[in-house]
């Protein structure tokens, strides 16, 4: 899954494209955004400053660029590691001409073939309502608003602009509108107009007669002739009549819709037409572009717009998971009422961050004061209803006013649904029954509910009964309809037939529909401008019935967010908020302030009665005024020139949307005017009002500029990621649109970022203590910006997977802090904000930043770190306090954390000791019931195993395929990048539902479970997993479709060229690439292109099985790291001759032209072979490897690192030199050592890796040359215990007494006997005097395997890693490997059971005794 880290929002628009964008990329990265989050880029109607408005899916909006310079600008952000999360918007499109799909239906009808993409109710000879006129029809054509033309070989009616298509049908009536036709030509023009009745035939027909007519029309006859016939159409309003009459579309005043509508519409948007995104043809098509720019990888992430309005939102999220593929990062626009939560089987990452807006703005409104304003507000008020009751009421007049017409399709849906279901309703009143339809609509308490089946899910039956039984307790005169209405949902669908209850469900669902513009136009668009009670809670996501939430519900809801949706959004502006984020930080300072805020209100009423009677706003409107200036005014000392334009615009539009004395239908403009000029009046810097107004804006604005800061650090560190809206980074003081679609001075901001860079260069001075004087400036903000993105950026994990854990707080002002902690691993953070400052301090600038915390601090957990560093301040370096007597081991002082600013972000480190444990179990170890270990639930219980033992390292051998040939040797492979399918769990395939469950019920191997059988399991594996790829092409895991394309390109580098590699040698017979046919064992291009035409199908099969292999890994290693172990990874220096690497690069390998190896790899005699050992696979071309940057091993270091937290290099001394047999020599004693490429290699790595996680097996004959590469590459390296007690114990380099700190300690690898096959069969008797001597102890066969488990864990060296069989002491019989053993190596498998809680406690205690836990 792709993790946005944190995103910044873009509007893109015709002033600001994808070229201006570019320009930028450098500023966002050095800010430390992580994300582009754009508005919708496909084409638009022109002049769009959003996008929202979308007239063609398919194309990329030409205002803001070319598909080539969204590309380019991708590239450059790529580049920069910027990914793009990307805004869509399915729900609608346009009402517009320009809209080539509406325009085909307003022309054609019904037998348009975008008829169905349209939710539009095609009743019986009624034509689509276009409500787009600014008057009647009779008047638009008196006025000349209506003209018909002739383009392009059609006729349209142009109104406004617009171009409405014709009816073919009216033609013939045009084209004699002249009469009589004065060309022949005319007469066969009239002759051939088709007739359309919707088939293909018909459609083809129209458009080869327009072809016909646009090139008739350019005789110049029959040109005047058309001129004349719409001359005098024009001309006539009773010809204009009748024509319009004919169409497919009703041209109609825009508020005729308040009350009769025929399509469906975005709220109330008349301009807006949804779409039946339901309908698979439909999300398809508008989808293409989207989902190629997905599969191209420019998209990482989509943004869901509007997702309440769609008919099905768990299907529709289902089917674009399904074609964006699960790493796509996918978050839904939903409003979410207190309390409420989105779906859990939603397969998404949450929501665009409203909910945090909300719960932020809360946690910095002080709750105590909810009394005193609600007081307050009743005194100048004149709705003196509770606020739950002004909701029901402006939904109500938004329903009957406004939306009358959806009304009667809800209406008319369920009364032809009961009429065709023969189902009697005559007893009841119909009008009763559109009303009870309406009050539940009036009473639904949120946006909608998502019931996908009738019955309705017990939960949501419920809720629903409990509305209809508190409106049947309160309205008497409609229960008849109430109680129908409640009994049609919730009684008969438990009963009824699948036709009822499929119909139902349909009504039930286009309720939804409205339910949420119904809640959206009422509050959010209404209420939230009549109701100004704190007008910093009206606010999109917010609630006007909430005042305040304490810090205990604030952590409650941070654990929630932590535990279901850790990539959820954190918000605080987007271009729909009604104020920007700092504007409602700094009114929520009045609320800890109440009666000199309500004193100062008092004080301005009075200063302002003089202007009052001139421009008479009443006293709500009156006190939204001095809200809203307290609020927005630009911080002290700061320009103000654009204030009284900004209102100017702002105040009408605010008086509208509260539709009191003004609305959009009926605007009431001079009223507006006066309200808009008192507003400015209270401009003029001559009255005494000004005074008082500045005197409390200074007296606020610091502590404004603190909860701002504060609000800006828990959206960068608390759960979620946070979202920057654009420009924002300073103070964001603007109002609602078009207000904060402003212009955002970039140039400024990256001077502003110069200057910080500067100023952290400069050691005399802290940058905190400077910003903080400049504070009104906006640069303090986008320092901390600059700081937590930054810091985001570096410590993903700490965010995504870190606990949250809410600290207490003890002292004098407890009730004045909030404190919490981000723990993964070792790495912690410390967040600690003040709250309701003005309580307890005065605003006196010094006093606010250095107010005298006292006794106050913030209780720590045990095992917090004992030092803190601050993220704003290097200089502020806090250590934890440890007191013995305190219930709480440990705490700070907040005087000791506010010394720089009066917030803190400290980062701190649990400072261990740096010793770990773990364990050595191949997967073809574990128990599993198909012929070998694999990755599925045995896997995952040894890893929760390991975490009980207290173990952080599981060591595994190459993962790479094997074969029969080399006896299934990992260390012989026939790729040294791809995964070996053995490992593919049949249980996990059915987990993921890439395999039905039926295909594994009766399969389990019956075998010895002692022992893997890789022949057996590979016949197995290949069987089941055909079956998934046939299920693939079948489209049964279609949700895979995009992840797979992903991993073969992202793969290609390597992938490509192994998938040949298996399809030719099966084509081969199972030969060697070097016995093949001659064009595909030299590569010639042109048979390897046959190859990829001829065998495409069997090729993406290979990969399909690596792709399977990959993502089972990554869950595999992504678990491991939830439980905080690592994967060890072991990487063979040589490849297998027989290799699809050294048949793609056979340059650096030691091979002649044909492919036969010149000089073979192995070592010369040693402890395990008197002739040494011929590995036989060639050793590489050094010079080669030099000559083009080691380019292979960097592809193969960079995959390993992909699976790997640390890889294991074998055979490290090859390196420095290794043994080089001559190809036809029998054994490995005629070989001679060469030099390996040194230190020059390691620079290469570390040039490309910087530092790498790597340890180096350097045992064997090992000289000085190779443990100096190895000190000076920076490498730990590894020792055995086994190899320490010979005739040299005192000076061997394997005692424990000789060893250094950078060191892996193993009592024995997978080339060595078990530590108890050992004692009794590879020692001497002085071997095993020598042991007991050395350690003390009675040494027997029985207590070996824990003597050595105790030298290790004691030992100096930071890691110690055990092999299974010895932690569990068995014998020579659970060997892994013998050296020089041609059979039996490699089988050995743990036993279900062995893992008990005595293994666990014993490890577990020997970490914890020795430090390694």
């Amino acid at each position: 899954m792709y993790n946005p880290i944190n995103t910044y929002r873009i509007q893109f628009h015709k002033q600001f494209g994808f070229k201006e964008a570019e320009k930028l990329v450098d500023y966002f990265y050095k800010l430390g955004v992580s994300t582009v989050y754009s508005s919708p880029i496909l084409e638009a109607t022109p002049g769009s400053m959003h996008g929202y408005d979308g007239i063609n899916p398919k194309n990329i909006n030409p205002e803001i660029g070319t598909r080539e310079e969204l590309e380019s600008l991708c590239d450059k952000l790529k580049h920069k590691q910027i990914g793009w999360l990307q805004d869509i918007v399915p729900n609608h499109l346009a009402f517009d001409t320009r809209n080539p799909w509406i325009a085909d239906v307003l022309g054609k009808g019904r037998q348009s073939q975008y008829s169905g993409y349209f939710d539009i109710r095609w009743s019986a000879g009624e034509p689509l309502m276009v409500p787009l006129l600014d008057t009647d029809l009779d008047n638009a054509i008196k006025k000349g608003i209506i003209k018909m033309i002739f383009s392009r070989g059609r006729f349209f009616f142009n109104v406004y602009e617009q171009n409405y298509p014709v009816n073919p049908a009216s033609y013939s009536k045009i084209l004699q509108a002249e009469f009589p036709p004065v060309h022949f030509r005319l007469h066969e023009l009239l002759a051939d107009i088709p007739e359309l009745t919707g088939n293909e035939e018909d459609l083809k027909s129209w458009k080869e007669y327009i072809k016909t007519l646009s090139y008739a029309a350019s005789d110049p006859i029959i040109s005047e002739h058309i001129i004349l016939c719409l001359k005098n159409i024009n001309k006539s309003e009773k010809f204009l009549h009748e024509l319009l009459n004919e169409q497919f579309y009703q041209l109609c005043y825009w508020q005729s819709t308040h009350e009769k509508i025929n399509y469906r519409r975005f709220f109330t948007v008349n301009e807006l037409i949804c779409l039946n995104i339901q309908d698979k043809k439909v999300f398809d098509a508008y989808h293409q572009t989207i989902t190629k720019m997905v599969k191209a990888n420019h998209f990482q992430g989509l943004r869901i717009d509007h997702v309440d309005g769609l008919y099905d939102p768990e299907e529709y999220l289902s089917r674009l998971r399904n074609v964006a593929g699960k790493e796509t990062y996918i978050v839904v626009e939903k409003i979410l009422e207190h309390g409420e939560v989105i779906p859990k089987n939603w397969p998404v990452q949450g929501t665009t961050g409203y909910c945090f807006l909300a719960m932020v703005n809360n946690l910095f409104t002080w709750k105590q004061s909810e009394t005193l304003f609600t007081e307050f507000y009743k005194s100048i008020s004149s709705e003196k209803a509770p606020v739950a009751q002004q909701i029901k009421a402006n939904k109500e007049y938004i329903l009957y006013q406004r939306m009358a017409g959806e009304l009667e399709n809800l209406f008319m849906d369920l009364k032809h649904t009961l009429e065709s279901l023969n189902i009697n309703t005559s007893h009841v009143d119909p009008y009763s029954i559109k009303k009870a339809i309406g009050t539940f609509l009036i009473e639904f308490p949120v946006y909608r509910f998502y019931g996908r089946e009738m019955p309705l899910p017990p939960g949501e039956a419920t809720t629903i009964a409990g509305i209809f039984d508190s409106i049947i307790q309160s309205q008497a005169e409609t229960n008849e309809a109430n109680i129908l209405l409640k009994k049609l949902l919730l009684e008969e669908t438990r009963t009824g037939n699948q036709e009822f209850k499929k119909r139902m469900l349909h009504f039930y669902r286009r309720m939804m529909q409205i339910t949420g513009p119904l809640m959206a136009k009422g509050v959010e668009d209404t209420l939230m401008y009549s109701y100004n009670r704190f007008i910093g809670h009206n606010e999109v996501g917010d609630s006007l019935e909430v005042f305040g939430i304490g810090v205990s519900e604030w952590h409650e809801k941070m654990i929630e967010r932590k535990a279901y949706h850790p990539l959820t959004m954190n918000t605080t502006s987007t271009h729909d908020t009604k104020r920007g984020e700092d504007v409602r930080a700094r009114l929520n300072v009045i609320t800890a302030i109440p009666e000199i805020w309500f004193k100062n209100v008092a004080i301005f009423q009075n200063m302002n009665c003089d202007i009052k009677t001139t421009f008479n706003p009443d006293l709500n409107s009156e006190y939204f005024i001095y809200s809203t200036l307290l609020g927005m005014y630009p911080m002290p000392g700061q320009p103000d020139e654009d204030v009284a334009e900004r209102l100017q615009e702002y105040i009408p539009k605010a008086l509208r949307e509260a539709k009191i004395h003004t609305n959009w239908s009926n605007p009431e403009e001079k009223y507006e005017e006066k309200v808009s000029d008192f507003t400015v009046s209270l401009l003029d810097k001559s009255r005494p009002f000004w005074k008082a107004f500045t005197a409390l804006h200074a007296k606020i604005s610091d502590f404004g500029i603190i909860n701002s800061i504060s609000q800006l650090i828990l959206k960068c560190t608390g759960p979620g990621l946070p979202d920057i809206y654009q420009g924002t980074e300073l103070w964001d003081l603007s109002l609602v649109d078009p207000d904060n679609r402003r212009p955002v001075d970039y140039d400024n901001r990256e001077r502003l970022l110069g200057e910080i860079d500067a100023l952290k260069k400069d050691n005399t001075r802290r940058t905190g203590d400077v910003l903080w004087k400049q504070r009104y400036n906006g640069k303090i903000k986008l320092w901390l910006t600059q700081i937590l993105l930054t810091y985001r950026r570096t410590k993903q994990d700490l965010f995504l997977h870190g606990d949250f854990i809410p600290l207490d707080i003890s002292g004098t002002y407890k009730n004045n802090i909030l404190a919490y902690s981000r723990k993964y691993k070792n790495n912690w953070l410390l967040v600690v904000v003040p709250l309701y400052l003005p309580l307890i301090c005065k605003s006196d600038e010094k006093m606010i930043r250095k107010f005298d915390w006292l006794d106050t601090s913030v209780l720590l957990p045990p095992d917090a770190p004992e030092q803190w560093n601050d993220l704003t301040d290097e200089k502020n370096i806090v250590n934890t306090d440890r007191d013995i007597n305190s219930e709480c081991k440990s705490s700070i002082a907040v005087n000791k954390l506010f010394q720089c600013l009066p917030v803190a972000v400290m980062e701190g480190e649990k400072k261990g000791t740096g010793r770990k444990a773990g364990i050595l179990l191949h997967i073809s170890s574990l128990p599993a019931g198909y012929a070998t270990g694999d990755m599925g639930p045995e896997a995952y219980s040894f890893a929760r195993f390991l975490c009980r033992s207290g173990q952080k390292y599981w060591q595994v051998l190459p993962l790479n395929p094997t074969d029969e040939k080399n006896g299934f040797s990992p260390y012989g492979s026939t790729s040294a990048m791809a995964g070996n399918i053995l490992f593919i769990s049949p249980e996990r395939l059915v987990e993921q539902k890439l395999l039905p469950a039926d295909e594994i019920k009766n399969i389990l191997f019956t075998g010895n479970e002692d022992k893997a059988c890789f022949k057996e399991a590979l016949e197995l594996k290949d069987r089941l997993l055909s079956v998934t790829w046939n299920n693939y092409l079948k489209k049964g895991c279609q949700n895979h479709t995009i992840p797979f394309n992903q991993f073969c390109e992202r793969e290609s580098y390597w992938l490509d060229d192994y998938v040949m590699y298996v399809i030719l040698k099966d084509l081969h017979k199972g030969l060697p690439w070097y016995k093949w046919r001659t064009e595909y064992k030299k590569r010639y291009p042109p048979a390897l292109d046959t190859l990829r035409d001829d065998y495409a199908g069997s090729l993406s099969k290979v990969k399909w099985y690596q792709y399977l292999f990959s993502i089972q890994w990554k869950e595999l290693r992504d678990y491991c790291r939830q439980l905080d172990i690592e994967l060890i990874g072991d990487m063979p220096i040589y490849i297998s001759h027989d290799s699809a690497d050294v048949w793609t690069n056979p340059r650096i390998f030691s091979i002649d032209e044909e492919g036969t190896p010149v000089n073979v790899a192995g070592v010369p005699p040693d402890y395990f072979n008197d002739n040494g050992q011929l590995w036989g696979m060639p050793v590489f071309n050094w010079e080669a490897m030099k000559e083009n940057g080691y380019a292979w091993w960097k592809k193969r270091i960079r995959r390993n690192l992909d699976l790997f937290d640390l890889i294991r290099l074998d055979h490290f001394r090859a390196f420095s030199a290794y043994w080089s047999v001559p190809a036809h020599h029998k054994t490995a004693r005629e070989g001679e050592w060469e030099q390996g490429p040194g230190m020059d290699f390691f620079n290469a790595l570390e040039d490309e890796f910087g530092t790498l996680p790597v340890v180096a097996e350097d045992l064997g004959d090992i000289d000085e040359p190779v443990h100096i590469l190895r000190k000076e590459a920076g490498i730990p390296g590894m020792k055995v215990l086994q190899f320490a007690f010979g005739d040299n114990m005192p000076l061997a380099e394997n005692i424990p007494h000789n060893f250094t700190h950078d060191t892996f300690v193993y009592t024995g690898t997978h080339d060595n006997n078990t530590t108890v096959g050992w004692y009794k069969k590879n020692t001497s008797a002085a071997d095993r005097k020598r042991l007991s001597t050395y350690t003390g102890s009675r040494v027997r066969k029985d207590n070996v395997h824990m003597v050595l488990t105790r030298l290790a864990y004691a030992s100096v060296s930071q890691t110690v890693i055990i092999p299974m069989q010895d932690v569990l002491g068995l014998g020579e019989e659970a060997m892994m490997n013998s050296p020089g053993r041609s059979e039996g190596n490699w089988t050995w498998r743990l036993k279900k059971g062995m893992t008990d809680q005595d293994i666990s406690a014993y490890l577990r205690g020997m970490a914890k005794t020795y430090g390694r836990l």
